[in-house]
């Protein structure tokens, strides 16, 4: 089902007016639906794993990178310079990455001012040097922007088919402290989903850095689309099978009856119908087949299979 006409169904058993696109200007009445319908949906997707919502996903980790001998940095200084013969030079993408100096606990690389120099995220706390050596790496990479969360709990190394198992954030800090002050540079036994980065998205975060380029797969739920009606609206088509589309109904009308007239009998009615729906083709959150939703069915409490 469309979110127009799944808006419509609501708008019609309460008594307001028609939305004839989707991207329409939305009355107030339109607005209200909308903050129920996504409110429904996000506590449906919280609720329970959803294949309609499963994702299987890759992800493309980068490889740790050192050189000896081409570093300087003072103590207390937070500027990081390369020599002119450095062969693996910094660069812009390398904003947000660790840097081991000398074996140094990890400093998050803040800012890149040239091709051979940045700054870190705190002073460096080390003996100062002119011919340091370095590791640069990733501890954490983006999920996608709909990313809701993992599922299985396990991620798989590709090339190895060894797996990575999920761990709470709190565990991770933990194992990542036990390694020392120096960062293990190989496959990781853990991760933990925690922190945005810069564009907001969520931040999967592993206890050591790889040492080669891996390929991850993992499976996740993805983020139900919210509806959204105006001129820059699409009208999406709801992922969940249309044998919920009367149990949103239902609860929509029982948020948002209270502001008509006749609203015990407008509730009445979307609940008759859901409940007939129960008993005629089991409970639409379990049951498997499938159910269409008309207004008219609604009204009359029956509605028509397919």
């Amino acid at each position: 089902m469309v979110a127009s006409t799944l808006i419509n169904s609501i708008s019609d058993l309460l008594g307001w007016g028609q939305l004839s696109d989707i991207t329409d200007d939305p009355t107030p009445e339109h607005r209200k639906i909308v903050r129920a319908i996504n409110s429904i949906l996000r506590a449906m997707q919280n609720d329970k794993d959803w294949p309609e919502l499963a994702v299987t996903n890759r992800l493309l980790t980068s490889a740790a990178v050192s050189e000896d001998g081409v570093l300087t940095v003072a103590r207390g200084s937070n500027i990081v310079t390369l020599s002119y013969s450095a062969v693996n030079i910094f660069a812009e993408d390398d904003v947000g990455l660790y840097i081991s100096i000398d074996s140094s606990f990890p400093y998050r690389i803040a800012s890149y001012q040239s091709d051979y120099g940045i700054t870190i995220d705190r002073p460096f706390a080390g003996t100062s040097t002119a011919t340091g050596s370095y590791k640069k790496f990733a501890l954490s990479y983006p999920l996608p922007v709909d990313y809701d969360r993992l599922l299985g709990g396990e991620i798989t190394i590709l090339e190895t088919g060894e797996h990575i198992d999920e761990v709470a954030p709190s565990v991770l800090r933990q194992n990542f402290r036990d390694n020392g002050v120096a960062v293990l540079i190989q496959d990781p036994e853990s991760y933990a989903v925690h922190g945005l980065d810069s564009a907001g998205n969520p931040l999967i975060n592993f206890d050591s850095a790889f040492e080669e380029i891996r390929s991850l797969e993992y499976s996740y739920q993805k983020k139900h689309p919210e509806v959204i009606v105006g001129p820059t609206a699409t009208d999406i088509t709801l992922l969940y099978p249309d044998r919920y589309m009367l149990y949103i109904i239902d609860q929509a009308v029982a948020k948002l009856s209270r502001d008509v007239e006749n609203s015990a009998q407008v509730q009445q009615q979307a609940s008759d119908a859901y409940k007939e729906a129960v008993r005629a083709n089991s409970n639409p959150a379990t049951g498997r087949e499938r159910s269409v939703m008309t207004v008219d069915a609604l009204r009359h409490g029956s509605y028509r299979r397919r």
